[in-house]
């Protein structure tokens, strides 16, 4: 939801008046309510014209990880590439609809029907045949949610200049069961053929769960230490 504390939807919306040719300023405007809805339905469409004379595909890829551990892979080929199977009725792929000089890629993810033991989606372009996202013309890259069409993060291919892969985005479950979006565009490689390089990218963005594991496990050793010396304690008494 837009921070509505900082103005900044305000100055938005007086900034796009002003270029429409309206005088206004942000003062001019009253805010007397403001909706907001959980995220359900994600969607990321691609399109691209192909780099040269020769097809080529920019795949879009959700990866779906249980904490640190990548367990569903769902592509053009569908969601049976991980460890466990994705239904399509969580995140469903388009597959490769293609045209004379393009394709597209269309992937929906509906979050109330994701496992329960799925803690991050991650969303991956990877250049399969050229090697370099850039190259690909008049790409297009749409990360939105499907409820009003409200854009999630803005991304463009030229910013992955030399890049096989980026990792786009994932989405993060909250302790509260809500779902938040984490923007990334970060460079990675690898393709769909091998996404190893694309995992190894992303497992700094997910390390914080071992950390966590390892702290909670302190604390358990810590309680029973506890719990040992009272017990030593009352043996003592007693003899």
């Amino acid at each position: 939801m837009t921070d509505l504390k900082s103005m900044s939807f305000v100055k938005l919306i007086a900034l796009w008046l002003g270029r429409e040719g309206f005088k206004v300023k942000e003062e001019h405007f009253k805010i007397d309510k403001v909706a907001s809805h959980p995220l359900e339905v994600v969607k990321l469409h691609l399109d691209w014209t192909f780099p040269g004379n020769s097809s080529d595909f920019l795949d879009g890829s959700c990866l779906l990880l249980e904490q640190d551990a990548c367990t569903g892979i769902v592509d053009y080929r569908g969601g049976d590439r991980g460890k466990k199977k994705v239904p399509k009725e969580a995140v469903s792929h388009s597959g490769d609809v293609m045209r004379a000089n393009g394709g597209r890629h269309e992937i929906t993810v509906h979050l109330p029907q994701v496992s329960s033991t799925v803690t991050d989606l991650f969303f991956t372009l990877s250049a399969y045949n050229c090697g370099d996202l850039s190259l690909f013309r008049e790409p297009s890259i749409k990360f939105f949610d499907a409820f009003d069409d409200t854009e999630l993060a803005n991304y463009t291919v030229s910013q992955c200049g030399g890049a096989q892969a980026v990792v786009l985005a994932n989405l993060q479950r909250t302790a509260g069961g809500s779902w938040r979006v984490q923007a990334h565009g970060k460079k990675s490689s690898g393709t769909v053929r091998d996404y190893t390089p694309i995992l190894g990218d992303i497992a700094p963005l997910v390390n914080f769960y071992d950390a966590r594991r390892r702290r909670f496990w302190l604390v358990r050793l810590g309680a029973r230490q506890d719990d040992d010396d009272e017990v030593s304690e009352r043996a003592l008494r007693g003899s």
